[in-house]
């Protein structure tokens, strides 16, 4: 009894185990849908610290570092209007990829944006670093 008891949970195991193959993946089949090309002012962030404590800024870039090696979750929070756009890769690359020497910095990020399942993602192509009065306006007060 305990053999096959053992033989069914090790067939379910082997079942669940999905592999992913990177060469030759095809998007084809997806649901998501481009956007457009768009120019967006604000910041890179690590979401998971942003949704959790709002940590953002200057004071975050080494712990926005740190999630980057370890894989979280990015994200562009656009200044105007407070919203998040998930940072999504060129292909399966890491989406923070080069991106690392503007976090905690006001950017103006080019890319395209894609809406799939409730999400906007957004693919940067183009970063440029910005003064704060870039971004607030000249006559905003700090």
């Amino acid at each position: 009894m305990k053999r096959i008891l053992f033989a069914l949970a090790a067939v379910a195991a082997s079942a669940a185990v999905v592999v992913h193959a990177d060469a030759g993946h095809d998007h084809a089949d997806h649901d998501a849908v481009p956007e457009g090309t768009v120019s967006l002012k604000g910041e890179i962030i690590d979401i998971t610290c942003y949704v959790r404590h709002e940590s953002r800024g200057p004071k975050h870039v080494k712990c926005a570092t740190f999630c980057a090696t370890k894989g979280m979750p990015f994200g562009f929070l656009e200044a105007e209007t407070g919203r998040i756009y998930l940072l999504l890769p060129d292909g399966h690359a890491d989406p923070t990829k080069d991106l690392g020497e503007y976090f905690g910095k006001q950017v103006q990020a080019t890319g395209i944006l894609t809406e799939a399942v409730g999400l906007t993602g957004l693919q940067i192509a183009t970063v440029t670093p910005l003064l704060i009065t870039q971004v607030l306006g000249p006559n905003h007060r700090l």
